[in-house]
């Protein structure tokens, strides 16, 4: 797969130098200046404006391996934790089993804003997640979905998930995420929101949440890192990539990597994702 990756990229390469000197030698404008070519999915490779000066991921196809049901890192630069992340969705979850299933770390969903009003709910199954994952030995992190539209929002929402975090501060040892998503709904609030608003709001939420003691990150999909988020500041942060494949292929370094959206553990009903955590082994 990858030497395939390598032909296309190459060939993508050497058409665009033909059209660049044209068929005698007149120079015409590079119609992909700035940008760069990248794996998108089952898309292959795209082009995409650079960011320049952000970290590039170093993560290779040869590096993961899965074994039907769990991606694992086979690799010898980073260490993996295993790990889900949750919400009311899951309703009842039996922890003891999910924990004696090899599971390491859970995110758990504390809140989120409604897309059309925009008012502040938590998760109904917050506390009922955090004590019983907590209670059997797993770290813990927490995510809010955002759609804020104003960075005054972004901080009203890591207030509020600060807020609820204070009764187990000393035992958070996972990030917490900011977790902006587009709805697809016609009348959210947050339609059209430029990609610079959006950025901001994340940078505010993040920076929120590290004054109050926490490691903030920010959650995404190939769609929302390639067209809307500026990781110039937020790379800063733990970045959380959310898209299927044979290894985490978002061309910028991030730190975790939610693989599949229909994973099975035992001691949840139905569907769950499943995520890797991935730290460099010197560290």
């Amino acid at each position: 797969m990858q030497y395939k990756h390598i032909k296309s990229a190459l060939t993508g390469a050497l058409i665009t130098a033909l059209l660049l000197t044209g068929c005698k030698g007149d120079t015409i404008i590079d119609p992909h200046a700035g940008q760069i070519q990248v794996l998108y999915g089952s898309d292959g490779l795209v082009w995409v404006d650079e960011q320049k000066n952000v970290p590039v991921s170093d993560f290779t196809p040869e590096d993961f391996t899965s074994d039907g049901q769990y991606m694992r890192y086979t690799g010898t630069d980073y260490t993996a934790a295993y790990g889900i992340d949750v919400s009311e969705h899951q309703n009842n979850i039996d922890w003891a089993q999910v924990a004696d299933s090899g599971v390491e770390f859970v995110m758990i969903r504390s809140g989120y804003r409604g897309s059309t009003k925009g008012q502040l709910y938590i998760d109904s199954y917050f506390q009922e997640n955090i004590e019983g994952a907590l209670a059997n030995g797993l770290a813990v992190g927490v995510y809010f979905f955002s759609q804020a539209t104003t960075e005054a929002e972004a901080v009203a929402e890591a207030d509020y998930v600060i807020a609820q975090l204070k009764e187990y501060s000393d035992r958070i040892t996972m990030p917490v995420v900011y977790d902006w998503e587009q709805t697809g709904m016609d009348d959210a609030r947050t339609v059209e929101l430029p990609a610079e608003q959006i950025t901001a709001c994340a940078e505010k939420f993040c920076s929120t949440i590290a004054q109050a003691g926490y490691t903030p990150g920010v959650y995404f999909n190939r769609h929302m890192g390639y067209y809307f988020f500026d990781f110039t500041n937020l790379s800063q942060y733990v970045l959380w990539f959310a898209g299927e494949g044979d290894y985490p292929d978002f061309h910028y370094r991030h730190n975790m990597w939610q693989y599949t959206f229909k994973g099975e553990i035992p001691g949840i009903d139905g569907e769950v994702d499943l995520d890797l955590y991935l730290t460099p082994a010197e560290e």
